[in-house]
């Protein structure tokens, strides 16, 4: 309000003559006005000053950190690129991360044998192969009339030093290397390079090849095969005593079941440990067959008992003209499930056992 200095009457603010004598009023100054109210700008404190200074240098390192990240997948997929168009790979499939895709037919037109990678008789190919170090495994791919066998291995130091096994009898192969750098064997693998393959052996291996987890070419399998058959003259009788042998001699591995710490167990971890469960008893029991030359399927399916129904692996060997049925897990003994333990004790319930009767606890579902 604007008070008048000659009769005190309040007027209006923007008054300029007072309302009841008449007087010249003065202009109200903004500092005089008691209903204005100034609005400064506020300060920022120092602490808000180092807290804005120290998310801007958080920001500005996530975004270097994120760039570097991207310089660095693009120049590995330039290096995977390279190597695939330097081995004649088209460049489509290193860039989609292909993994072997099981029924994908390779080119079957025969070729000539200057157009081969490997000509072989024994149904094995040798690879030895420079990887970089980034390497951590490699997915052998072996194709051959629509059929499709895979092998995935590590790679130690850069290098895989390995046999590939032709198991498709005689003719030609395409085998293609794949890689991958994830610490773990899942995951994608890029095209590394592909070899045609002509294998002239025309011996039927069907089932008795060596495999990744099946050893039966090593020589710690051979001598103690041969020594579990020594003098017995049939093959029912030698599949028989290597069923009895891997059931006496390999214990449940309650500990990695009870833990669900589940893995595959190869016919020489299995061997060396002296335990393992489903998977490593019949690796184990195909070796030492396909080591004396007596066909073994390994048969993938599902058990099922009162209690419960898990995946389960047992075997099928070929004798006298026929396919036996063994599994040498159920014959070692049993588990008992109150105290977590295993409980030994060779048996032949499992031992070709009739295939009704033993259908009613086993479902198969695949065979290697």
């Amino acid at each position: 309000m604007n008070k008048c200095p000659i009769c005190n009457t309040l007027n209006e603010a923007e008054a300029n003559f007072c309302t009841s004598c008449g007087q010249k009023l003065n202009i109200v100054s903004i500092e005089q006005n008691k209903n204005y109210r100034t609005v400064r700008k506020k300060k920022k404190s120092k602490v808000e000053k180092i807290l804005i200074a120290i998310i801007s240098i958080l920001i500005g390192v996530s975004v270097i950190y994120f760039t570097m990240s991207i310089r660095e997948v693009i120049i590995e997929t330039s290096k995977q690129v390279k190597e695939s168009i330097e081995s004649g790979v088209n460049k489509s499939q290193v860039d989609d991360g292909l993994k072997p895709i099981e029924g994908v037919e390779e080119s079957q037109e025969p070729k000539e044998d200057k157009e081969m990678d490997y000509i072989v008789d024994n149904s094995m190919v040798p690879f030895n192969l420079e990887l970089s170090a980034k390497k951590r495994w490699v997915w052998f791919s072996v194709a051959k009339d629509g059929k499709q066998k895979d092998y995935v291995l590590p790679v130690s130091n850069g290098r895989i030093d390995t046999k590939v096994y032709l198991p498709f009898n005689v003719g030609d192969y395409v085998v293609t290397v794949y890689t991958s750098t994830l610490e773990d064997a899942s995951g994608t693998y890029f095209v590394h390079k592909k070899y045609n393959v002509r294998n002239n052996d025309a011996r039927d291996l069907t089932f008795l090849l060596p495999d990744t987890y099946v050893e039966s070419d090593s020589e710690e399998i051979i001598q103690l095969a041969n020594s579990i058959v020594a003098g017995i003259q049939t093959d029912y009788e030698k599949t028989l005593a290597i069923h009895d042998w891997v059931s006496a001699n390999i214990a449940y591995d309650t500990d990695a079941y009870f833990s669900n710490n589940i893995k595959e167990y190869s016919a020489l971890e299995t061997l060396r440990g002296r335990k393992a469960i489903c998977n490593g008893y019949a690796n184990l029991t195909a070796a030492l067959n396909r080591a004396i030359g007596i066909r073994t399927k390994i048969v993938g399916g599902t058990a099922t008992t009162e209690n419960r129904s898990e995946s389960h692996a047992w075997n099928e060997t070929f004798v006298d003209g026929r396919w036996v049925i063994q599994d040498t897990t159920w014959d070692s003994g049993f588990v008992d499930y109150n105290n977590n333990k295993f409980v030994p004790g060779l048996t032949h319930d499992y031992f070709d056992a009739n295939e009704q009767v033993f259908s009613q606890s086993h479902s198969k579902e695949n065979e290697k």
